[in-house]
C-alpha cells in the first residue's frame, strides 16, 4: 500500500525561484527530513521572505549546498523502503523536489498526490456515501477540519512557526488526519 509523504518548502520568490528549505514527514509521523540551503540565492528572496522565513532558518545547524541536499533527501527517501507518494500543498512544491532530485528513488511514485485536490476527493466520495442533503455545508465543515488542524499543530508546538518547511509540512499532516478523522465520524 502505497503511503504519503507530507512536504513543504520555501523558497526565494515565485518567479525567480530558488530553494531556500525541504521539510518532510511520513504519514505515521515516525520520519522526518529538514534541510536548509546555504547557496540559495539571496539576492532573490522576496521582502516576505527576508522578513518571515529567513529569520526562521539556523544555517549553522541545517545548512548544506544544494548538491548535499539532494543527495540526503534522496537517500532519506530511499532508506523509507514502503512505497510513498509525495503529498505537497502546492504544486510549486512538486516542481522544486523533482528540479532538487532530478531522479527519484524506485520507492516514489513519480507523480505527487496534491494534498487539497485528495481531500477534496475524499470529502467528495464521503459526501456520495452518505448522499448527504447539505452538500455545501458538508464540505466546508470537513475542510474546515483541514484549518483546524493545521493551525493546532501551531498552538499546540509554539516553537515552530509557519512558514518554516518542516512545521508546515507537519501541520499539513495533522490538518489532513484532523478531516479524515471527522469524515470518519460522520454517517447519517
Amino acid at each position: 500500500m502505497i503511503k504519503l509523504c507530507f512536504i513543504d518548502t520555501e523558497f526565494t520568490d515565485f518567479i525567480n525561484t530558488d530553494l531556500i528549505s525541504l521539510g518532510a514527514v511520513t504519514e505515521d509521523g515516525k520520519h522526518e527530513f529538514y534541510c536548509e540551503l546555504n547557496d540559495y540565492n539571496r539576492k532573490a528572496s522576496s521582502e516576505f521572505v527576508r522578513n518571515v522565513v529567513e529569520p526562521l532558518l539556523d544555517l549553522d545547524k541545517f545548512g548544506m549546498s544544494r548538491t548535499q541536499a539532494s543527495a540526503r533527501f534522496f537517500c532519506w527517501l530511499e532508506e523509507l523502503g514502503d512505497e510513498y507518494v509525495i503529498c505537497p500543498d502546492y504544486s510549486g512544491d512538486w516542481e522544486i523536489i523533482a528540479d532538487l532530485l532530478e531522479v527519484l528513488p524506485d520507492n516514489i511514485s513519480r507523480t505527487p498526490i496534491m494534498l487539497h485536490q485528495h481531500l477534496n476527493k475524499q470529502i467528495l466520495d464521503k459526501a456520495n456515501e452518505l448522499q448527504t442533503p447539505d452538500f455545501k455545508w458538508f464540505f466546508e465543515s470537513a475542510k474546515k477540519q483541514y484549518t483546524e488542524g493545521f493551525l493546532e499543530y501551531f498552538l499546540r508546538n509554539p516553537k515552530p512557526r509557519q512558514h518554516h518547511a518542516l512545521a508546515d509540512a507537519k501541520a499539513n499532516r495533522q490538518g489532513y488526519f484532523k478531516s479524515l478523522q471527522w469524515l470518519g465520524s460522520h454517517g447519517y
